[in-house]
Order: C-alpha cells, then sequence, then structure tokens
C-alpha cells in the first residue's frame, strides 16, 4: 500500500503532519504573544499615556506661573494682554487633558492621590491665576503682586507635589506590568526556539527516507535510458509501480515504441516536404558538395526552364550561371570546402541568372550551407526580381528629377520619423549624405524640437482634418549653422507603412526681402510722413491767418497745395495701413463707448472737407446711450473713410446723411448718397485692393483705391461686418455694424477729472485745515481732511488722490518719516506733496540728502495764492499761468509747425536730440514733452524712464512718423502719428494734456 503511493502523496501527508504539529504549537505562542500584546496596550493607555498627559498639565501650570510673573516685570498693556489671554488659555487646556486623565484606569490608591491633586489645583486657579489675570487686567499691579505671593505661590507647591507624586505612581506600576510581560516573552521565545530544533531534526531523517526511496528506481531508470539513446531497441523494460518512477518507466516504454512508429513516418514526411517546396513562391535548388543538383522546385522550373528531371544530377553552373560568373561560381565552392570560408553564404545578394533559353536576369540569392561532412550540402532560395529592379529605374529617375528641384524633399516614416529618402539639393544644403540621414529622424535637424511638439504640429494629418500642414521653422546643418525654412507636409497614409513627405523651401532670401521692406516701409513712414506733416501744417496756419491776412490770388494757392497735401498724406497712410493689415500687425483695443459722441464727432471733423465739395452732411436720428465694443480711434478712421467717400460721390449741392438703426442686439450705422452709384462689374470687387470705379489715368475722382479695404478689415477685426447696396443715380448705402454692449459703463473722463480734482489736507490744526480746505475749494479743488498720519494712511489706502498737503509737525508721528513711509509703498510713491508747515527749514534740510520729491515748501502763515499755485502745480492745472512744454524733436520744420499751434497757451522749448533733452529736463520742470521716437542719437522712448520718474510724473505725448504699438511704449499720455493727426486733434490734444480749458 506505502510502496504504491506517490512520492507527491508521500511528501503531502509528511508535510501536512508537520504542519499540524508546528500550528499547534505556533498557536499556543500567538496566544501567549497576544497576552502580552494586550498588557503592553494597558502599560501604554493606562500609564504612560496618563504619565504623559501629568507632564502637559505641570508644563501649563507652570507656563500660567511664569507668565503673570513676566506681565508684572514687563507691565505693557500688550503684554499684559497677551500673558493673560495666554493664561486663560492655558487654564482651558489643562480642564481638558484633567477630564482625559480622570478617564483612564486607577488603583485606590491613585483615586485618592488624584481627588487631592484636583482640589489642590481648583485652589490655584479659583484662588490665584484667576484673581490674578483680573487684577493685571485693570492694571491694578499691586494687587496682581500681592495675589501671587499670597497665594498662587503657596498654592503651587503642593500642586507640583501631586504631579510628582501620581507621576512616580505610575511609574512604579508600569515597571511592575512590563517585568510580568518580559517573563511571558522568555517563555515564548524558548518554546520557538525548541519548536525550530524540533522541526529540523523531521526534516533529516524525512530527507534519508526520501532519498532512498527515489535513488534506486531512478538508478534502473538511467540504465534503460542508456541503452535507448545508443539505438539498442531489444532491453526489456517493465512498469513495477504506479508512482512517479513507474509512470517514468511507462513512458520510457511508450518512446520505444513510438521510435518504431516515426521510422515508418520518415517516407510519408519526405513527400511533404517536397510537396512544400513546389508550393513556395521563391525558386529552391539544393546543391551537393560536388556541385550537382539534388533538388528543384517547382518555381525553379518555371523561373529557369528546366524540368525537375533535366536539373537534378547535372552541374549547377552549367544549367543557370552565365558563363563570366562560373569560374567564380567553381572557385568559390572550392574555397569554401577547404577553408570554411564564403562571401555569399547566409546573406541576400543580388546576382545575375541564366534561362534554359540563354537569356540573363537578374535574381536575389541566398545560399544556405545544412549539414556538416559527407553529409553537407547548399540550399539556394533565389527570386526573379525583373519587376522590382525596373520599378527602381522608374524611382530612381524619379529621384533625379527630384534632385533637380529647387525645394528640399524628405520622406520620413510616419511610426519612427526616421528618413528613407531625401533629395540632392536637401543633402547639400544640410552637408549630410543619404547614409548619414538614414539614420537620423526629422527631430534631428530642428533643435528644440521635440516629439510632442511635432505630434502637435501634425495631428491635423493624423486626424485626417487637413491634407497639408504648413508652417515655418528653422533648419540645422551639419556645421550647426541655421537657415529658415517654410515646410509643406502631407501624410501619404495610403503607403505601406505610411510616410510623410515634407516638401521645404529655403525662406532666407524672402526673409532678407520681407526685411527689406519692413525698412523701406519704415523709411516710408518717416522720411515722407515728417515732411508732409510739416507741409500740412504750415499750410494750415498760413491758410488759418497766422501770417496774416493773404491775397486771394495766394490764399486759393495755399488752399490748393493744402488740399493735395492732405491728398498725399491720405495715399501714404493708406498704403500704410495695408501693409500693417496684411503683416497682421494692425493694433485694435476695444472697450465699451457711446456710439453717438462719436458719430457727431466724424460728422464735425469731416465738415471741412464735405464744404470744399459743396456737399454738406445731416444725422437723420439719435439714439443716445447706445454702446459699443470698438477700438474708437479706429472707428473713427472707418466714419472718416465713408463720409469722404459719400462726399466724393455725391452730386455738388447734395448732401450725404447718416443713420443709426437699434437692431436688437446689434447697432447699424448707414451712410448714404445719392450719387452715381456702384456698378455691377464693379460690386463683387469694392472691398478688394485698388478697387475703383474709374481706373484710368483721366479719372475725376482721386484716391488710392485701399480705402474701403482698410475699413473691412479694421471693421471685422473689431467684431462688426460691412456692406452696402446701391441703386445708381439713386441712392448708395454703405453700412456697419457692431454687437450691443449690454452694461453702460461711466465715462473714463469723469471719473478721471474727479480724481484729478480731489486732494488730501493733513493738518492737526483744525483752523488751519479749515482754511485750507476754503481756499482749495474756492479754486475748484475736492478736499478731504486727515488730522493726524493715522486717518491719512487709511484715507490714502480708501481714495485716490491727486496731491496732498502735509504738515511736519502731527500728534503721532513725525512728518519727515511719514513722507518716507509714503515713498517706500507703491500707491503713494509718486503722490505729489506739497509742505505746509512752520517748519519748512528744518524738513527741507532733513530729507535734502535723500530722494524724495516734494512739490513745494510752504511756510505758515499760509499764502493763499502761493498755496493754489503750489496745488495747481501738483495736478496739472495751470490756470493763471502759461505752461511750459518741451519738443523733443530733429526736424526743425515740425517744430516750427508746433509752436506756431501752441504760441499762444504755451512755453515751447525745442531739443534736436536726446542729449538736449536730458539737459534741458535737468535745467527745467517741464508740464509736457512732446517726444519724436527717432532721434539721430537713439530712440525717444529712453527718456521715458526719466519723465515717469519725476515727481509727479511728466506727461508725454508721442508724435512720430512710426506707427507703435501700445504693448511697444507703456506710460503716455497719448500717441499720435504724424501724417494722421490733424491740427485741430494735435491742438486738442495738447490742451487736454496741460490743463487749458
Amino acid at each position: 500500500m506505502i510502496k504504491n503511493l506517490t512520492i507527491k502523496s508521500r511528501l503531502i501527508f509528511i508535510i501536512c503532519f508537520m504542519a499540524i504539529t508546528l500550528l499547534g504549537i505556533g498557536s499556543i505562542a500567538v496566544f501567549e504573544m497576544k497576552s502580552s500584546q494586550d498588557s503592553l496596550r494597558t502599560i501604554y493607555d493606562d500609564r504612560l499615556l496618563a504619565l504623559d498627559q501629568l507632564t502637559s498639565i505641570e508644563s501649563l501650570i507652570l507656563q500660567n506661573r511664569i507668565a503673570i510673573t513676566a506681565s508684572l516685570v514687563t507691565p505693557t498693556p500688550d503684554f499684559i494682554n497677551l500673558n493673560t489671554a495666554k493664561v486663560e488659555k492655558n487654564i482651558a487646556q489643562i480642564e481638558k487633558l484633567l477630564e482625559a486623565y480622570m478617564a483612564t484606569y486607577f488603583t485606590p490608591e491613585e483615586k485618592i492621590l488624584a481627588a487631592k491633586f484636583i482640589d489642590d489645583r481648583n485652589q490655584l486657579v479659583t484662588q490665584g491665576l484667576i484673581p490674578a489675570v483680573a487684577a493685571l487686567r485693570a492694571n491694578d499691579l499691586n494687587k496682581a503682586n500681592r495675589i501671587v505671593v499670597e497665594n498662587i505661590r503657596p498654592l503651587y507647591e503642593p500642586v507640583g507635589n501631586g504631579i510628582k507624586t501620581l507621576g512616580q505612581l505610575q511609574l512604579t506600576m508600569a515597571k511592575e506590568i512590563n517585568d510580568e510581560i518580559r517573563s511571558r516573552y522568555d517563555f515564548i521565545r524558548n518554546t520557538i526556539i525548541a519548536t525550530a530544533l524540533i522541526g529540523l531534526g523531521l526534516a533529516i531523517w524525512i530527507g534519508f527516507l526520501l532519498v532512498r526511496a527515489i535513488s534506486r528506481p531512478l538508478e534502473e531508470a538511467v540504465r534503460i535510458a542508456q541503452f535507448i539513446a545508443a539505438g539498442d531497441l531489444t532491453q526489456k523494460i517493465e512498469v513495477r509501480s504506479t508512482n512517479e518512477i513507474g509512470q517514468l518507466m511507462k513512458a520510457m516504454k511508450e518512446i520505444y515504441d513510438s521510435l518504431i512508429k516515426v521510422i515508418d513516418q520518415g517516407h510519408s514526411r519526405e513527400m511533404q516536404i517536397r510537396t512544400i517546396m513546389d508550393a513556395a513562391l521563391d525558386a529552391v535548388v539544393s546543391m551537393d558538395t560536388d556541385g550537382l543538383v539534388i533538388e528543384w522546385n517547382t518555381q525553379a522550373e518555371r523561373i529557369f526552364g528546366y524540368s525537375r528531371a533535366d536539373a537534378v544530377g547535372k552541374l549547377l553552373s552549367n544549367l543557370i550561371i552565365p558563363p563570366l560568373l562560373r569560374g567564380v561560381h567553381n572557385h568559390g565552392l572550392e574555397r569554401f570546402l577547404k577553408t570554411g570560408i564564403a562571401s555569399i553564404l547566409s546573406k541576400h545578394i543580388e546576382v545575375f541568372a541564366m534561362r534554359a533559353d540563354g537569356r540573363e536576369f537578374p535574381i536575389e540569392l541566398a545560399v544556405v550551407p545544412i549539414g556538416s561532412g559527407d553529409e553537407l550540402f547548399f540550399n539556394a532560395f533565389l527570386r526573379d526580381i525583373t519587376s522590382r529592379k525596373q520599378a527602381e529605374h522608374e524611382l530612381t529617375r524619379l529621384g533625379r528629377v527630384l534632385d533637380k528641384s529647387s525645394n528640399e524633399i524628405y520622406v520620413f516614416d510616419a511610426q519612427t520619423l526616421h528618413f528613407t529618402m531625401v533629395n540632392a539639393g536637401a543633402q547639400r544644403n544640410l552637408g549630410y549624405s543619404m547614409d548619414e540621414l538614414k539614420e537620423m529622424t526629422v527631430l534631428d535637424l530642428e533643435p528644440n524640437l521635440t516629439h510632442e511638439i511635432f505630434e502637435q504640429r501634425i495631428s491635423p494629418l493624423r486626424l485626417g482634418t487637413q491634407n497639408v500642414v504648413i508652417y515655418e521653422a528653422e533648419n540645422q546643418r551639419k556645421d550647426k549653422s541655421l537657415y529658415p525654412i517654410e515646410i509643406h507636409l502631407h501624410l501619404s497614409a495610403k503607403e505601406s507603412p505610411p510616410v510623410f513627405v515634407a516638401i521645404i523651401q529655403d525662406i532666407t532670401e524672402r526673409q532678407k526681402i520681407e526685411c527689406m521692406k519692413n525698412e523701406f516701409i519704415s523709411t516710408v513712414s518717416h522720411e515722407l510722413r515728417t515732411p508732409l506733416t510739416s507741409i500740412r501744417g504750415s499750410l494750415g496756419l498760413v491758410a488759418g491767418g497766422v501770417a496774416g491776412e493773404l491775397p486771394p490770388q495766394a490764399k486759393m494757392l495755399v488752399d490748393i497745395a493744402h488740399k493735395n497735401s492732405e491728398r498725399l498724406i491720405l495715399l501714404v497712410n493708406d498704403i500704410l495701413d495695408m501693409e500693417k493689415i496684411e503683416a497682421g500687425k494692425m493694433d485694435i483695443q476695444c472697450k465699451p463707448v457711446e456710439l453717438m459722441p462719436l458719430l457727431h464727432q466724424a460728422l464735425e471733423a469731416n465738415y471741412a472737407y464735405g464744404e470744399q465739395l459743396n456737399v454738406s452732411y445731416e444725422l437723420e436720428n439719435d439714439l443716445p446711450g447706445i454702446m459699443v465694443n470698438v477700438d474708437a480711434n479706429r472707428l473713427m478712421q472707418v466714419l472718416a473713410n465713408l463720409l469722404s467717400n459719400a462726399a466724393k460721390f455725391t452730386f455738388a449741392g447734395d448732401k450725404v446723411t447718416v443713420a443709426v438703426m437699434d437692431g436688437g442686439n446689434c447697432v447699424r450705422v448707414a451712410v448714404k448718397d445719392h450719387g452715381s452709384g456702384i456698378s455691377q462689374q464693379l460690386r463683387s470687387q469694392i472691398f478688394q485692393k485698388f478697387a475703383q470705379g474709374d481706373s484710368s489715368d483721366t479719372r475725376k475722382k482721386g484716391g488710392t483705391g485701399l480705402g474701403l479695404a482698410i475699413t473691412r478689415a479694421i471693421v471685422e477685426k473689431m467684431g462688426g461686418n460691412i456692406g452696402f447696396t446701391s441703386e445708381p443715380n439713386v441712392l448708395t448705402t454703405f453700412f456697419i455694424e457692431f454687437p450691443l454692449e449690454e452694461e453702460i459703463v461711466n465715462s473714463a473722463f469723469d471719473k478721471i477729472e474727479e480724481k484729478s480734482k480731489r486732494i488730501l489736507i493733513c493738518e492737526d490744526d483744525r483752523f488751519i485745515s479749515s482754511l485750507l480746505q476754503s481756499m482749495l475749494e474756492e479754486d475748484g479743488f475736492l478736499v478731504d481732511i486727515a488730522y493726524d498720519t493715522a486717518q491719512a494712511k487709511h484715507m490714502l489706502d480708501q481714495s485716490h488722490y491727486a496731491a496732498m498737503t502735509l504738515d511736519l509737525s502731527l500728534p503721532d508721528q513725525d512728518g519727515s518719516a511719514f513722507i518716507r513711509q509714503l515713498r517706500m509703498e507703491e500707491k503713494t510713491a509718486t503722490l505729489p506733496i506739497v509742505v505746509v508747515s512752520a517748519k519748512v527749514i528744518e524738513g527741507s534740510l532733513a530729507l535734502n540728502s535723500e530722494v524724495y520729491s516734494v512739490i513745494d515748501w510752504i511756510a505758515k502763515p499760509i499764502d493763499k495764492e502761493q498755496i493754489v499755485l503750489a496745488i495747481r502745480r501738483a495736478v496739472g492745472r495751470f490756470s493763471g499761468i502759461r505752461p511750459r512744454v518741451l519738443h523733443v524733436e530733429d526736424d526743425q520744420d515740425i517744430f516750427k509747425v508746433m509752436r506756431g499751434l501752441v504760441d499762444d497757451m504755451a512755453d515751447l522749448d525745442h531739443a534736436g536730440t536726446l542729449a538736449d533733452a536730458r539737459r534741458l529736463l535737468d535745467q527745467c520742470r517741464y508740464d509736457l514733452v512732446i517726444l519724436d521716437l527717432t532721434l539721430p542719437d537713439g530712440s525717444g522712448q529712453e527718456l521715458l524712464s526719466i519723465l515717469n520718474g519725476a515727481t509727479p510724473p511728466i506727461p508725454v505725448m508721442v508724435f512720430s512718423a512710426r506707427e507703435i504699438e501700445r504693448e511697444e511704449i507703456q506710460n503716455v499720455a497719448s500717441v499720435m502719428v504724424k501724417s494722421r493727426t490733424s491740427d485741430a486733434q494735435l491742438l486738442a490734444t495738447i490742451k487736454r494734456l496741460i490743463g487749458v480749458e
């Protein structure tokens, strides 16, 4: 019975027996360990945790005593409030700790001591700490000190002794429990050691029995296997048991029977192999070491024209190898048989073969040696590649065509991104050979290009949403030099595998041309706009009577010159505008504005132009409160274009009407005229560049043909639409539409005006502060009063002030220190300050060496005219005094025109260079700087830091021929472009900036 049991069964039985035995012993050990663990948890929960709570209570009581003592040592209100709050917080924390401590396990002795401790602690709190806190808060330091001496110190000692006694008792109990647990652990340890020794003995004994039971049957099985391996099939195999050894003997007997069957199946297997060879797509030819054919499949018959019967037993070299290559074939075979070295074995090579009719053709050949010694033969796999060679020839011819292309052409794998074909032009430009490029990917040619960035670029191609992706980048040559490129990338997904085709154009020359174009535009902008501005301004001043009354004939000539200068300026502006639109650089800054004031302003601005043509303008209706989100300056340009076009094509003596219509979600502005209208041929091209009804050299109406193209671009960029209807000689209407703004914002000008008038007076003397208030309010200012620096700080945080008056003698802080503090904060760093004090000399000396700008120092008693003038200077209002303006401009003619404009209202100084401007700014305080950006010794922008850093900052009006984007220049009051700005607009802007009504 036991003999027939499997080895596996025996092992399972023995292992289960040992496992049950060890499990029993282990269970006992685990139970004891669990009991010990519970005891340890008792030590922690009932002893150590309680001891930690007692320690915390002792620390908090000590902190309370120290806090009260510290309050007596440093009896400042802030320090007393801090310490008394800390005492109250600690008392509450002790209550929580006591509650947690009393919830732990206590022996009878501990309960008595704990009750005693709580009574002592309650007396300390109620008779000592709480009365002391009350006395401190009442600022009764004598009483607090008496409570500390008479109550807190005597009551603190029993509390401390109680904590120590309880702590020692907790430690004693914890030690007793720990000793008991240690003895139990020693017993468990000894039990585990004994169990391990018993288990080791059992394992040795069981191993000996297993080796004896297994080795003998295995030796018999090995002996029989050796005979079978030697080919002796006469051995008798007996199966004597059913265990694993018996199963092994049974398996060997089955192998013996199978060998007999294998020998019988050999011939049938040979027939199967022949069938497979005949079904192969390639020719399979076998040759022995004498060069004779021993196998020739059906595909070989088709390719070479010999039947199997004709080929087998013949020399292979005489059948398929061309005469010129037979010597090489025979020599190679002899060398391999002698040395074992061959140049073509186990490789794919391309050679020429010969058919039965003597024709030669290309094949792909792979030869594999099989066997060794007398059993050695060679298997050759041959494939007719005539069609492939023809295709490669076509591809090579296509490659020659691509190599002649002026563009760089790349083909690379859609998955690995490795190049598979790069034309010769790209190889020459990059400096890499084709072999080098095949080891590279598209990521290696563009610096800083990552796989993630490239996948983002080509995602439309992979998703199928686009057929081609076009973008610009930089390629890196082998010598690390870079050149700009434009890439047209296409995905050929039908190829297997899919490939990308990139057609790349070197755009170095194009960028040079664009740079030259930009430089030309810049030159045109400056060299044409600057003299045209001088011409128009001068003619405008002469026509306006600055040079005196002109004779009728001279006035007519001046008017003609002025009108034609306007036409020339319009031409230059249109060309430059169109260039900015095409480059995508037109600056549009939309914000909610009220529409009707802009319409009224546009009609007024174009009145003079209509008068020249004997055409009047009329507004049909008024819709106050209508808000649109537009760039006001650009909208004025659109309206001016539509109004001037309408006037130009309206019959003399007629009028152009403007209508405003509320469409619910949008507002429409329509400009109507009764002129000749728009022909059918021109309607589809009316918004294109250079579209004109009469494009001949003799046309009656002037213009560039760019106005409507520019107008449409501006309107669409502001989110609007433009269109027209026309019935020739009846009515032509051009209209623009914009979405309505739902919220009507308050006028920014009102807010700015209010901020510019509000003054803060910081003066502790109420009579003087009232006097200052009356003086300033009489001059039109809004006034707030602060009687100390704390109130002033609060008011400066809450409101915006244009300026501030400050007394140096204030109740809570020195005035000079307050100025320093204001200059350290961002909001008040540039706040204009006028010192009004009896200590102006001392204050001026105190701040003399520091960079603190004070507008003026006014000594008490106060002079009304002096204080009002100082405040006016601080906020930039100059009623009653003549403002001073600096014009930074290298063109003398422009300066002369500017002087003619502002001579009646301001003093104008001139600086032709940056150096001159810096010198004048050091010598004089200016109320406005008119700044040209293009100067002989640098850019006018270099002065902005000086002007913005003044206190208060000096207003800046940029008046330059170069158009700039808003983000290019910051902190300027106004930006105006020469030739775009009329004399009236320029004058109105200057008046606004210097405060002249």
